[in-house]
């Protein structure tokens, strides 16, 4: 599917080709590729039976997206995380640029503004097609990002989707979501809707999440992975939650 998507896309010929890595790096079919320049946004515990059971790991297996002497951008990370980039970076010798909490702001559009800023500065260092900062900073006013943040009206009532899949994402959320300028888009009381995959550290995503709630409904996706809503509730119960909340067997 992979080699069928990437022979579409040379048929059309595009100016930029952007794409995403699904797994890591170093195993994922997308790695056939010889990017100009590779950016590591974030590592998080996601895809652990496969990455590694930890940061360095997982941060070692995402760095092969990188190529030798190329731009390579890395958003903020843990010491744990890095020590494996950089055992990766022997390997694939990629020019790497780090980026820090200082450096970065970690909310929303600007957290990836900065890092896409990054990637311009040394794209355009490369001698490849020009970009203008003033198109990336059009871009950033413009676009939607679905799943993401994504606020939505139902019923005349605000709703706030996000695929966040693993504890790393969900505290990069909340921390979003709990901003001032959130909470005045929805105001309380505030339900959470959840459903997950059993690959998930989910147990980790309901122990950030359900303090944060004054309702929980706990569900399953129509994926043979779902985690079944029951053991949801028996796990939430045991967080001795101060709410209520709800389990119900039926798919989203």
């Amino acid at each position: 599917m992979t080699a069928i998507a990437f022979e579409l896309i040379a048929a059309e010929r595009v100016d930029i080709f952007v794409c995403e890595v699904g797994l890591g790096g170093r195993l994922d079919s997308t790695n056939v590729l010889s990017p100009h320049v590779s950016i590591l946004t974030s590592v998080g515990l996601d895809h652990m039976e496969w990455l590694g059971d930890n940061e360095e790991k997982i941060g070692f297996e995402k760095a092969f997206v990188s190529r030798r002497n190329k731009p390579f951008i890395v958003g903020p990370c843990s010491s744990e995380a890095k020590s494996g980039i950089l055992s990766a970076l022997k390997i694939t010798g990629a020019d790497a640029t780090f980026l820090t909490d200082n450096e970065t702001p970690t909310s929303g559009s600007n957290w990836l503004l900065r890092i896409c800023g990054e990637a311009l500065t040394r794209w355009n260092e490369e001698g490849l097609p020009r970009i203008e900062p003033h198109q990336l900073l059009k871009a950033n006013q413009t676009y939607f990002w679905p799943g993401r943040f994504d606020l939505r009206s139902v019923e005349g009532l605000p709703v706030l989707l996000d695929a966040a899949h693993n504890s790393h994402a969900v505290a990069f959320f909340l921390k979003n979501c709990l901003s001032e300028d959130w909470k005045e888009k929805l105001p309380r009381p505030w339900t959470l809707l959840f459903a997950t995959l059993s690959d998930k550290d989910w147990k980790i995503c309901l122990e950030r999440l359900h303090p944060n709630f004054d309702e929980i409904h706990l569900t399953q996706t129509r994926s043979p992975r779902a985690v079944h809503p029951s053991d949801l509730l028996h796990y939430t119960l045991g967080l001795k939650p101060s709410k209520r909340i709800l389990s119900k067997e039926s798919s989203l």
